[in-house]
């Protein structure tokens, strides 16, 4: 996978995921197809993370395109996505905890 690094390319994969695999999502998003076919996925998560674009604007677009009841997963993973970050940003050791664990279990 190749991440442009501008809102140009952000939104151009936003608008690519919404248009040609939004409505397929559903059924397709747990498979994995190898690294060469991520078109039952977003991909959005980079640009997502790095600020390029919000989880907000994602909902809204994909609203854009299709009802709630025919986008409801896609905004149900967007919306855990928040929800997993806030978890993780009010307990800041998890992370470490974790790599500390790993090391004493190896």
């Amino acid at each position: 996978m190749n991440f442009g690094t501008s809102r140009a390319s952000a939104i151009e994969n936003l608008n690519r995921f919404v248009d040609q695999n939004l409505f397929e999502y559903s059924k397709l998003r747990n498979f994995d197809y190898g690294p060469d076919n991520r078109s039952n996925i977003s991909c959005l998560s980079p640009y997502i993370t790095h600020g390029i674009i919000s989880e907000l604007e994602v909902i809204k677009k994909s609203l854009s395109k299709f009802s709630f009841s025919k986008n409801e997963k896609f905004i149900q993973e967007v919306l855990w996505r928040i929800y997993w970050k806030g978890w993780l940003e009010l307990r800041p050791n998890v992370w470490t905890d974790y790599l500390n664990e790993l090391k004493k279990s190896s």
